[in-house]
């Protein structure tokens, strides 16, 4: 199966729609989503430039890609450091080149041979423009660029057929989106495409205890990448390897099997209808006990019902088999302390951070975040923004928020206990 179907599949099974709307590429349809332009042309130039990009923006929320496409470069022409017309203009080249390849598709079909070559060369030169305007904007974007923009080369790369390519874009965006469902499919896709069966195991496993909701989706890739992966490894001797890959293999296709009353659970879970779906997740642990998505979601429901001490259980019991998921540990840490059960909160965040510390700030975000809560259960202020300022390194944006609510929040405790002892003297 060709890697630019494998991507598609990845997208039209999560999502329900075609393969390269899957990542959260970076939004350009109104005006109102237009970005600050880079400040190296004069304002008058950048004014002009605005308006060009305006007038291609309506075309472009209209759905008609080469109409907008000869606006955008005529702002190039008048700024070429327009950072908002370089991201519009790297997805609209992209977006113009599927639609001549959908038309060439159509043509190879009808047996008209010359002219599908003809318009897939020019989907091909479409393609080739939107991967040297990505590159043009994320030089210019450098440390602001943000997943979106990576994801956004990365899936011209694919058409491209630069896999590898792809794969590090899909890297960059995965380090600044860590938890990011779509991102580490596609990555793990891209692993997969470059034969890098291992990391595509490794990251297929992480993306499964990240989104345990589509499970029922990653578990047939992620069996077939076990299963290459066992292969690959036979033929370079690695015996003991290989029968590991196996092993997952048989695992996880055995897993994958049954997922309708899954899928249905998830569905319940996501419209919270929390009670439903509790139900759901117990009975199929019930029948399959060794189903860790289902465990971990059911956690989970259970915490939105406030049902904390069952869901304390359960996170106990999936830890108990995969000790790994940063997450579930960072989960667990929260319902302790809304049970009150602060202390035990505490211990377990300083374990967490002890077993995950190595694998750097981006995977202690929420644990630290959760840890800052349950310093400030047993009223230690300064403790709590201490460790609430040490999420703010793992580089989530809604963590940032939170945590940066958790810090105002506890220096308004700390003054209110100095303002007590003040008055107390």
């Amino acid at each position: 199966m060709e890697v630019t179907h494998l991507v598609r599949c990845v997208f039209s099974s999560a999502w329900g729609r075609t393969a390269w709307l899957m990542l959260p590429v970076a939004i350009w349809y109104g005006a109102g989503d237009i970005r600050p332009a880079a400040a190296e042309c004069s304002p008058t130039h950048q004014q002009e430039a605005d308006l060009a990009y305006g007038t291609a923006a309506e075309f472009l929320a209209a759905g008609k890609v080469l109409t907008a496409i000869p606006g955008l470069e005529s702002a190039l022409n008048i700024c070429p450091e327009h950072v908002t017309t370089l991201m519009a203009l790297g997805k609209a080249y992209r977006d113009a080149g599927d639609l001549l390849k959908s038309r060439a598709d159509s043509l190879a079909t009808a047996n008209a041979g010359g002219a599908a070559k003809m318009t897939m060369d020019r989907a091909q030169l479409l393609y080739e423009k939107s991967k040297s305007t990505y590159a043009k904007f994320l030089a210019l974007r450098g440390d602001a660029a943000e997943a979106a923009d990576y994801a956004g080369q990365a899936l011209t790369l694919v058409r491209l057929k630069d896999y590898a390519g792809a794969r590090a874009s899909f890297i960059k965006a995965r380090a600044l989106t860590p938890d990011d469902c779509n991102v580490l499919t596609n990555l793990a896709v891209m692993h997969a495409a470059v034969q890098d069966y291992r990391s595509s195991v490794a990251t297929y496993e992480e993306a499964l205890q990240n989104c345990p909701d589509q499970a029922d989706k990653i578990y047939p890739r992620l069996a077939d990448a076990c299963k290459k992966g066992a292969e690959k490894e036979t033929k370079i001797g690695n015996n003991a390897d290989a029968q590991i890959y196996s092993a997952k293999y048989q695992q996880y296709a055995s897993e994958g099997g049954g997922s309708t009353a899954f899928s249905l659970a998830v569905s319940k879970m996501k419209n919270l209808q929390y009670g439903e779906a509790i139900t759901l997740f117990q009975q199929i642990l019930q029948e399959t006990p060794g189903k860790l998505p289902a465990r971990l979601n059911l956690g989970r429901c259970l915490v939105a019902q406030g049902q904390h001490g069952a869901a304390v259980a359960e996170y106990e019991q999936y830890l108990a088999v995969d000790p790994d998921n940063e997450k579930a540990h960072a989960e667990l840490i929260g319902a302790l302390v809304e049970l009150k059960r602060c202390t035990e909160a505490q211990t377990r965040a300083q374990q967490a951070v002890a077993r995950f510390q190595a694998k750097g700030a981006t995977h202690l975000g929420w644990i630290y975040y959760h840890y800052g809560v349950a310093l400030e259960c047993t009223g230690d202020y300064a403790g709590a923004i201490d460790k609430f300022r040490q999420s703010l390194q793992s580089g989530d944006s809604e963590l940032a928020q939170r945590a940066g609510r958790q810090i105002d929040r506890q220096e308004q405790f700390i003054a209110r206990e100095k303002k007590k002892a003040q008055q107390g003297g």
